[in-house]
């Protein structure tokens, strides 16, 4: 097969290849044709200058210089002609790109940090590394730092009231035991900690969060520390312990037999087991029973924290002494039988269980509070019906709530000087407590479209509605 195309095409080459080369041979010959425009995103390379080997005395310029728009990097120069002269100066380059703001080459900054602590500090100013224009995180300047602001900026460890991640406590602040009480602060100059105010347990001095220290003891005993008696002799100061507080151990933890003392470890108790358990003073105690089971006799002495359930079908009662918190739980409790009873100082918590079908047999839900106590009564399940007296002591919030048809008339509230009761009956077909607001004393009533159920608001008194509608005239 004959090919005379590709024979032309050499022949045609070798000619034009020839004249080329006569035509370098010129001494005034220019050297070189311009290379190509770069590109625009980072300043493209300039083109490159003709491809042609030679000796000649003239230089060879470059392409045309790349235009750099983008902040990034700037275009390299216009590639230098590959001709190899002889005699001459040498090949020059291109014109560079535009420069940039940053380093050329790959895009990094000049500035580039991975942390805060790889930055340059700058005498007076906050310097932090961040994410900038360049896509990598570089070492930014946020001018000054205020220290006067009560808000933390990025390179203050803690600025007025606002601490950062540390405690205000000195306690928790501290090396275990370093702090017996006191408040942690902020030094002057947002770069450190204030622990003057802080408490050191030893010093012989009781200082804030310290019950004593040393021979510095105010008189204290048991009834003072709202503990119950010795259980023989007579109640006398108590001794100071290394650890700045009182040595309790002469008080009585409990007033039942040993075995039905709920101390220590052994401060829980679950089923039929609970019955005639007492939490011990000062302990947190949780008494479950379940369903069908009597659990009477429940007791929470003083200063203790209980928290009692009753299953369905089963009888719960619990006795909250002296400055103890009880809660009885009966809300889940289908047709069970609770009861709950609250000396002065104690706070208490009643939720009531859902009666039988039918209503016959109403779920039992008592509670008799005595004067300068605080107790607080939920009927929050369907047609449950709460009896007996609360009463809400001076300083204390208590609540009345009763939901879901619910019938509330047979709670008697009494509401005095000095305390606040909230009292919500909004949902259809509920029935509000009976409520005696005294002299000095705020409640709040929520009816809904329910009766109040005619509260007595004494002269002094601030009765409010907070609901849509109450069916009451306010006094005055």
């Amino acid at each position: 097969m004959k090919r005379p195309v590709l024979v032309g095409a050499w022949v045609l080459s070798g000619a034009l290849i020839a004249a080329a080369c006569a035509q370098a041979v010129s001494a005034d010959h220019a050297g070189a044709t311009s290379g190509g425009a770069g590109g625009t995103e980072q300043g493209g390379s300039g083109g490159t200058a003709s491809m042609l080997t030679m000796a000649s005395s003239s230089n060879a310029s470059g392409g045309v210089s790349g235009t750099s728009t983008s902040t990034s990097s700037g275009g390299g120069g216009g590639g230098a002609s590959p001709v190899t002269t002889t005699g001459g100066p040498g090949s020059v380059g291109g014109a560079a790109g535009a420069p940039s703001t940053t380093q050329g080459g790959g895009g990094v900054p000049a500035d580039a940090c991975a942390v805060a602590e790889d930055c340059e500090p700058i005498e007076g100013e906050c310097v932090l590394c961040e994410l900038g224009p360049s896509a990598f995180n570089e070492c930014v300047s946020q001018g000054p730092s205020a220290c006067d602001s009560d808000q933390r900026d990025a390179c203050e460890l803690c600025d007025g009231s606002d601490l950062g991640d540390a405690p205000a406590s000195c306690v928790d602040f501290g090396e275990p035991g370093e702090f017996s009480g006191g408040s942690v602060r902020c030094n002057d100059t947002c770069d450190g900690y204030d622990t003057s105010a802080c408490s050191v347990c030893g010093n012989d001095v009781k200082d804030a969060g310290e019950a004593c220290d040393g021979t510095d003891i105010p008189a204290a005993n048991c009834a003072a520390l709202r503990l119950p008696p010795p259980a023989t002799g007579e109640d006398v100061a108590l001794p100071c312990l290394e650890s700045c507080d009182y040595d309790r151990s002469s008080c009585a933890r409990c007033s039942v037999p040993e075995t039905d003392c709920l101390l220590g470890a052994d401060s829980d108790c679950s089923g039929a087991s609970c019955a005639g358990k007492q939490c011990a003073a000062g302990e947190t105690c949780v008494m479950a029973c379940g369903n069908a089971e009597s659990c009477t006799g429940l007791s929470c002495n003083m200063s203790a924290h209980c928290s009692a359930t009753c299953g369905e079908f089963g009888v719960c009662d619990e006795t909250c002494e002296p400055f103890s918190e009880c809660a009885l739980d009966c809300a889940g409790a289908y047709d069970s039988s609770c009861g709950l009873t609250c000396a002065p100082g104690a706070t208490c918590t009643l939720a009531c269980g859902q009666p039988a079908d039918g209503g016959e047999n109403p779920a039992a839900c008592q509670i008799e509070c005595a004067v300068g106590s605080n107790c607080s009564v939920v009927a929050g399940v369907h047609e449950a019906a709460p009896t007996g007296t609360a009463y809400c002591a001076a300083g204390a919030t208590c609540d009345y709530l009763c939901r879901s048809q619910s019938d509330c008339s047979g709670l008697s509230v009494v509401c005095a000087e000095g305390a606040t009761c909230n009292i919500e009956c909004v949902e259809f077909a509920t029935t509000c407590p009976s409520v005696n607001c005294e002299a000095g004393s705020l409640c709040l009533f929520d009816c809904g479209s329910n009766a109040c159920n005619a509260p007595t608001c004494a002269d002094g008194a601030d009765c409010q509605c907070v609901g849509a509608i109450c069916d009451f005239e306010l006094p005055g």
